[in-house]
């Protein structure tokens, strides 16, 4: 498989698990005092997570239609955007989530702040792979080779080839031209004329 489908193929399942990770809950915040809980999904714990999604897609675009060099820019720019992802991810499951916690609402009115009362695995662990496919995706981009064709180069060298139809038009006339010089009545005719048909026309 060229490397120009793998770099798609990884930008999409990337994106794809970046999604499904950002409508998962993360956590679950509550008051002590009151009782009231709050969960809160991937894409409120890390807001940047749909955006690198919307990102890797949209690398999905521009490596299908550019070519050459900007293909290498492309890959380097959804690489810096997934890089940028992991680091708030990384951070958050390293710390609990207790900094999420407690920049989130207050879930009672007596201001009392959130605590955190339940983690989930799923949805940070589908994040960092996901984030981990776009960024492996943007590297083989940048690696790959920069004399294969985008949709534009290929559009224009399928338009520029001759069709089938004009070919078999051009052998049509030539044989028909053939076939009216080697007719006797041409010939006659070409006598009565005073020319030779035997010599080659220019």
């Amino acid at each position: 498989m060229p490397s120009s489908r793998v770099a798609l193929v990884l930008l999409g399942a990337g994106a794809a698990l970046c999604f499904t990770a950002a409508a998962l809950t993360w956590i679950t915040v509550g008051s002590a005092v009151a009782g009231a809980t709050l969960d809160l999904d991937g894409g409120t714990c890390v807001p940047a997570l749909r955006a690198i999604a919307l990102v890797s897609l949209a690398g999905i675009g521009g490596l299908l239609a550019a070519k050459g060099v900007m293909r290498k820019v492309i890959g380097a720019l959804v690489t810096v955007a997934a890089l940028g992802g992991l680091v708030p991810v990384v951070a958050s499951v390293r710390d609990g989530f207790s900094a999420i916690a407690a920049s989130s609402r207050p879930v009672s009115l007596d201001g009392t702040p959130a605590a955190v009362l339940h983690t989930s695995a799923l949805g940070p662990t589908l994040a960092i792979i996901g984030l981990l496919l776009v960024v492996v995706g943007g590297l083989v981009a940048i690696l790959a080779r920069t004399q294969a064709a985008g949709l534009s180069e290929r559009f224009d060298r399928t338009q520029s080839a001759p069709s089938a139809g004009s070919r078999f038009d051009d052998q049509a006339t030539q044989a028909s031209a053939a076939s009216e010089d080697d007719n006797p009545a041409t010939m006659w005719s070409a006598l009565d004329r005073g020319e030779d048909p035997t010599r080659p026309t220019t």
